[in-house]
This record gives C-alpha cells, structure tokens and sequence, in this order.
C-alpha cells in the first residue's frame, strides 16, 4: 500500500514538471517573434485620441507602402522591400537590427523605437520622438 502511494506522488510530480517544461518551451522569445516571418506594414499615423490603439480615422499609411515587406533576420540584420506598388523608393533596402532595454526598444540601424507590442501576428512601433504630445504609430502584420 505504502509503495503505491510513493508511486502516485512520484507521477504527479513527474507529470507536473513536464508540463511546467512545456509551457517554458513552447513560448517563444521576442527575437523569435520578430524573426519567424515576413511582416507588412498594415497602418502609420498619430494616436491622436491617446488611446493605445491606430484607429482607422488616424491612419495615414500610403497605398504604396500597403504591400511593403519586412524581413528580420537572427543573424541581426534584415531588408525592406518595396513590392508591387512602389513609392518610389530603393526596391530593396538593408539593415542591421537589435533589441535594447530588456526588449522593449528595437534599433534599426540608428533609430530607437519603442516595442508597444510584438506577438504571433502583429507588430506595432513608436519613433522614440522626444517633444510629441501623442504617439507616431506604425503597425505591422504577418
């Protein structure tokens, strides 16, 4: 009797680390994030309701840069391209990368930008403009 009790605390401990082990291994770091696909630039403009979020009244992004790609590689660097529709810049730009301050800035080349959200699907940055009154937005999707 004494051994099956032994043997049923050690499942549910054993149990209880695997799953503890899954859980770390299965979120993915913000490098990660940002590395495992193309993003499209989806949306630019000024929060000018301060409220969190670029709502489609402050959207000013241009139908050229509707289908501008973003590549972010592991190795630090990454490339632009400007797709079909151009807007008249350089069809392929490229540029080095790093994340700053415990991942909640992002340099690009010499630009400091705050991480205002980086998950599975979206991306959204915010110019570190010293003296504006409300946040220049620019959103990214997968």
């Amino acid at each position: 009797m004494k051994a099956r009790a032994i043997l049923a605390i050690a499942i549910v401990i054993i149990a209880g680390c695997k799953k503890e082990k899954t859980d770390q291994a299965g979120k993915k770091t913000a490098a990660e994030l940002l590395t495992q696909k193309e993003w499209i630039l989806t949306g630019t403009g000024f929060d000018d309701n301060k409220n969190g979020v670029l709502d489609d009244t402050e959207n000013t992004i241009q139908d050229c840069q509707k289908d501008n790609s973003y590549f972010f590689y592991s190795n630090g660097t990454g490339s632009s391209l400007d797709n079909i529709v151009s807007c008249g810049s350089p069809v392929n730009t490229d540029f080095t990368w790093q994340f700053l301050q415990n991942d909640t800035k992002l340099l690009i080349l010499t630009e400091q930008l705050f991480v205002l959200q980086l998950d599975e699907e979206k991306l959204v940055l915010n110019p570190d403009l010293p003296g504006l009154a409300v946040k220049f937005m620019m959103q990214y999707k997968h």
